[in-house]
């Protein structure tokens, strides 16, 4: 009987899929969509989005009244997008990171400071809060 079934197995191996290789890029860039938030009443969507594998996030801001309408897109000038939510329905409280490198006793340091924005869903006037205070760093 076993030999029966290891004769009747045969065949099966070798027909065993081969999986395919998956590129190295697919894997190593930001998440195409991340931090998604509602607005409190409801008409609009805000989201963390990547408009290409090799761009900078920015935050994209649908009309949930009219998919159709483009959407908005704009990111700050002087950091990376790291978050963002609603603080009404007309505002956004946004994370970015910035990138610092520090000679300390001669010897490069790598730091990164999250700094915090308040920005309307156009885009436009991003107003840096806490701008004298240290937020969270991080040494590398």
């Amino acid at each position: 009987m076993c030999l029966t079934t290891v004769l009747l197995a045969l065949p099966l191996l070798s027909t065993v899929a081969v999986a395919e290789e998956i590129p190295i890029n697919a894997w190593v860039h930001d998440p195409v969509i991340s931090s998604v938030s509602i607005s409190p009443d409801g008409n609009k969507l805000a989201a963390i989005t990547l408009p290409a594998l090799d761009k900078e996030p920015e935050i994209t801001v649908w009309d949930t009244t009219n998919f159709s309408a483009p959407p908005k897109r704009f990111r700050p000038k002087d950091s990376r997008l790291m978050a963002t939510s609603w603080l009404n329905n007309d505002r956004l409280f946004v994370v970015g990171r910035q990138k610092f490198d520090y000679r300390i006793g001669g010897k490069p340091k790598r730091w990164f400071r999250d700094k915090a924005y308040i920005v309307n869903s156009e885009g436009k006037r991003f107003r840096a809060i806490l701008k004298n205070k240290e937020s969270v760093g991080t040494s590398l």
